[in-house]
């Protein structure tokens, strides 16, 4: 069975490789919708035929490239030009899938042998129609006798020109003839008979004559012996190519899965009792006990039986086999090591004092705990996961730090009953840990509370721009500017503006302005222009 790729950009052939799909059976006809997906398709197994669309798009000049790498290359064939309603020309029910046919059968080696087969069947064809083909045939199996029946008369002259040589006279009739005259030529023997032996052979043609017709068979075997010396040269090559693209076909197909068992390992995984949920990664792989292959590295395994879970960290190697079980009638439990800089600060887990720095906690159940580490300096809060089996380390440092405030005008900083003072920069230095500040002006009546965390040694800004909201109205309508920035036209509903004061600016079309200098607090502030009257 062939595979044949087409490429059909935005399904424009569809409708016809459905048909060619069912006119082509015992063959695999797979679709591409653009170039690169065909790129993807080829690299992941090789088709033995591609069928490109009319048009020429992008990425076509590198597929085709791509394909003529191969060795031995992989054909392509053409869509035919589509009709008007986008399906292949009407002829290509028949004589499309028979071109696909002839280009798969006209594989690399057999192209000579295929041409050797019509050449008998003309033949044929020409002996029943006594047409060309019959006498081109002919022609080339009768040459040998021609060309013999050439050669025979040459041999024909050879005795008469040995008889006609003149016989040896006596010496003494030569003697005499040297006077002038013929008389040489009067005492001449008769010419003597030739000799038996130089009498001409015979020339034996009626084989010739009486040669029958070629036969069918005579013929056949002429072109067949024609036609064995190209395909014995050529055979055994085809025969390794084809084991060649066995070879690298059935390594694209295996050579994944073999990658995945060189590269992952395998854990197996029990509960007791069995049935409880496992997730690697966050992802259900099934329930206990069970045996998965994972990739190579660091792995998280959790385990759910009911309200409880366990998680377990594992590293795998490639080809290692790992076993982990979890027993749900013993408490999963782990431990905590802190310590901090300096040394000696209280630690509290989950609000319980369990000694001072360097501390190694035993015994605290798997999952979430919240730890502290406190001294005279400050605090630091963190959240601790601990995990069955496995010892959690926590290492802090506690010095003061600074907290940096802004604010466009005088603030009064308190934690609780403790006033809290700023130097002329703006700072103040405070112990690490988090803080509950209260921030305020009673002039503005500003008020707000918020929580800051300072980091030990380090320097922790706040910015401070308390805002309210300004209503404006006018009649008739007119254009406001707060601080010489251009705000709308009346009326302006609850726009934010910093507390402190404020500079508005109210212009009708007229050319009358109303200026007015607003002490913005916490509290709203509602601006009503009447133009009619004098300001």
């Amino acid at each position: 069975m062939a595979l044949i790729l087409a490429i059909n950009p935005q399904g424009r052939q569809t409708a016809a490789l459905e048909r060619l799909a069912r006119e082509l059976p015992g063959h695999e006809l797979m679709g591409a919708d653009s170039y690169a997906v065909a790129m993807t398709a080829v690299n992941r197994r090789l088709p033995d035929l591609v069928l490109l669309p009319p048009e020429a798009e992008d990425g076509q000049a590198e597929l085709i490239a791509h394909l003529r790498a191969v060795p031995g290359g992989v054909r392509t064939l053409t869509f035919r030009a589509p009709r008007s309603d986008g399906n292949l020309a009407a002829d290509a029910s028949g004589g499309f899938a028979e071109l696909i046919r002839q280009c798969l059968a006209s594989g690399p080696g057999r192209t000579q042998l295929i041409a050797a087969g019509r050449a008998v069947a003309d033949w044929v064809r020409g002996r029943r129609t006594g047409g060309m083909a019959a006498a081109a045939v002919s022609e080339r199996v009768r040459q040998p006798a021609v060309t013999a029946a050439e050669r025979a008369p040459v041999r024909v002259p050879a005795a008469p020109v040995r008889a006609a040589a003149p016989v040896p006279l006596p010496p003494a009739p030569v003697r005499a003839a040297a006077a002038p005259g013929p008389v040489a030529a009067a005492p001449a023997a008769p010419p003597r008979r030739p000799e038996p032996a130089f009498e001409p052979e015979p020339i034996e043609e009626p084989a010739e004559e009486a040669e029958p017709a070629p036969s069918l068979m005579s013929n056949a075997t002429a072109a067949a012996r024609e036609w064995r010396d190209p395909i014995v040269r050529w055979l055994p090559r085809v025969l390794a190519l084809a084991v060649l693209i066995a070879i690298v076909a059935a390594g694209l197909n295996y050579w994944p899965k073999l990658e995945a068992d060189l590269i992952s390992g395998e854990v197996a995984l029990e509960t007791g009792p069995p049935g409880s949920q496992v997730f690697i990664d966050g992802a259900l792989v099934g329930t206990t006990p069970l045996t998965a292959k994972v990739a190579r590295g660091r792995h998280v395994i959790e385990f759910r039986s009911g309200d409880m879970t366990r998680t377990k960290e594992l590293v795998v190697g490639a080809r290692e086999h790992l076993v982990e079980r979890v027993d749900w009638t013993t408490k999963a439990t782990g431990s905590l090591q802190v310590e901090s800089d300096p040394a000696g600060a209280r630690v509290l887990v989950d609000g319980v004092l369990r000694g001072k720095t360097p501390l190694t906690v035993e015994g605290l159940s798997a999952g979430p705990h919240n730890v502290a580490i406190e001294n005279q300096e400050g605090s630091v809060r963190r959240n601790v996961t601990i995990a069955d089996g496995k010892t959690a380390e926590l290492s802090e440092s506690i010095f003061s730090g600074t907290l940096a405030v802004f604010s466009p005008f005088d603030i009064d900083i308190s934690e609780g009953n403790q006033p809290v003072r700023l130097d002329d920069r703006g700072r103040t230095t405070i112990s690490a840990g988090p803080h509950k500040l209260r921030f305020q002006n009673r002039s503005f009546g500003y008020d707000e509370v918020r929580t800051v965390d300072i980091k030990p040694g380090e320097t922790g800004t706040l910015n401070l721009v308390p805002q309210t909201t300004i209503s404006i109205t006018s009649t008739p309508p007119a254009e406001v500017s707060i601080d010489g920035a251009p705000v709308g036209e009346t009326p302006i509903q609850n726009r934010k503006v910093n507390l402190g004061t404020r500079i508005v600016i109210v212009k009708n079309a007229a050319g009358d302005e109303r200026r007015f200098s607003i002490t913005a607090t916490s509290k709203p502030v509602q601006l009503d222009v009447d133009f009619s009257k004098p300001q």
